[in-house]
């Protein structure tokens, strides 16, 4: 897929030719923005329009506020992904390595987990998504939003 595809992709969402010019640079990077970054981007200063841009993306549930007290990480990605299907007992309870060699490894566009995260403050477990770049639009697409019918066939993020 070309950078213009995936242009052409986002603004298929809604978005202006700039909106999903940045949209498709941060989700083609680390899958993480702040607004200065989009005002740098698109050369404006920061106001209303900046607010209701990215506010706007966090509504329709496009995007999340990321915040070290935040119960969610999501990550874009241009690494490969892959799951592997293995016995839970060839991981060693102590060490936490596998010992053995999955048997079935197959490559996948999207991941969730749970992670506990240490800091100062016990911010608990948080649940991270982590979504390859070229798999995002359709990942958005199947995302389940938040009122959806639990048999409508999306994806579900609690």
């Amino acid at each position: 897929m070309t950078l213009q595809e995936r242009i052409a992709a986002v603004m298929a969402l809604g978005f202006s030719a700039r909106h999903a010019e940045f949209i498709t640079a941060v989700a083609l990077h680390s899958g993480f923005c702040v607004r200065r970054q989009y005002e740098a981007f698109a050369n404006v200063q920061p106001g209303k329009n900046v607010r209701d841009f990215l506010d706007g993306m966090v509504s329709r549930g496009l995007a999340a506020r990321f915040s070290p007290r935040a119960n969610r990480g999501y990550i874009v990605t241009n690494a490969k992904m892959f799951a592997a299907n293995y016995d839970p007992a060839d991981v060693d309870l102590e060490s936490g390595q596998f010992k053995g060699t999955p048997s079935d490894i197959k490559p996948i566009a999207w991941a969730r987990f749970s992670k506990s995260f240490s800091a100062k403050r016990d911010s608990g477990n948080r649940t991270v998504l982590v979504v390859q770049a070229a798999s995002l639009v359709e990942f958005l697409d199947k995302l389940e939003w938040i009122g959806a019918p639990e048999d409508s066939g999306k994806v579900h993020v609690p």
